[in-house]
């Protein structure tokens, strides 16, 4: 188990550990963190956002000392409605996200969205997990809100998580400039994974070619856990599974052409089979 804690100290501090994008199409896919730079980007400050009903006054006070700066979505001109914000956790390699907890000020008559996503190991596609506004952590008052700990406990989900993101969008109407979602002292637990390549080669035993396009299945305590795919030159690989050991299994095992994978092979996790 390791902890990254982002308060952030610097720029380069929030960079070192997140990837700011804006995909307004006023302004391009703008990837960065900038000090004041109105308009449709993500700025790095330590006071007031310039707009007035909307963002922080100051970065938030920890374990009573104030924090020297904060992340926000600098919403005004040119930013335009539905222009969507992200904050995006960098992927670890061989680590996982467990747990998270952060500062946020999420505060604007006309608040947008702001939710936070997640990645699973091996998957491509983000799933929303957490809506703020659904759950009442969006204030919407003519009064300034204080700064609130958000936390998400990541070994609750269905899957582990490769990566997560935090993601602000503004409304399709109504005063745009008000959703200066700002953010601040950002912890994270992270866990190793057994990272380790499957590998394997099938062969037609009749006609000694490599069989493409077949479906083995890997089992760990006869749970099933994924499907993996032979390539066109008959090789089948898999990566990032917890430590222990695996049986491979082809899935059509009742077809002659596979004879050679229809008996279970044992792996075990950091080994690598060639």
């Amino acid at each position: 188990m390791a902890t990254i804690l982002v308060k952030p100290d610097s720029k380069a501090d929030a960079e070192q550990h997140f990837t700011f994008v804006n995909s307004s199409t006023l302004k391009g896919k703008e990837t960065g963190l900038f000090p004041i730079h109105t308009g449709a980007t993500w700025n790095i400050y330590n006071s007031k956002t310039p707009s007035a009903l909307t963002g922080a006054l100051k970065p938030p006070i920890i374990d009573g000392q104030q924090l020297d700066w904060y992340v926000f979505t600098e919403t005004s001109s040119p930013t335009q409605s539905n222009a969507e914000f992200y904050m995006e956790a960098k992927d670890l390699g061989m680590n996982i996200y467990t747990n998270l907890s952060f500062m946020a000020h999420l505060w604007g008559r006309s608040f947008g969205k702001c939710s936070l996503e997640v990645r699973y190991v091996s998957e491509t596609d983000w799933v929303e997990i957490r809506d703020f506004g659904v759950e009442g952590l969006i204030t919407n008052t003519i009064a300034s809100p204080s700064w609130q700990e958000i936390t998400q406990d990541f070994s609750t989900l269905p899957k582990k998580v490769k990566q997560f993101r935090l993601r602000v969008v503004t409304p399709p109407s109504g005063i745009i400039y008000e959703t200066d979602a700002c953010f601040a002292f950002l912890k994270m637990e992270t866990m190793e994974v057994a990272q380790f390549k499957v590998s394997g080669f099938l062969v037609d035993l009749i006609t000694g070619e490599p069989q493409s396009n077949k479906t083995l299945r890997i089992y760990k305590n006869d749970d099933f856990i994924i499907n993996v795919a032979t390539n066109s030159e008959g090789y089948f690989e898999y990566i990032l599974l917890d430590t222990g050991d695996y049986r491979v299994v082809p899935d059509d095992i009742f077809s002659a052409a596979n004879f050679q994978a229809h008996i279970a092979k044992t792996i075990t996790a950091k080994e690598v089979l060639n």
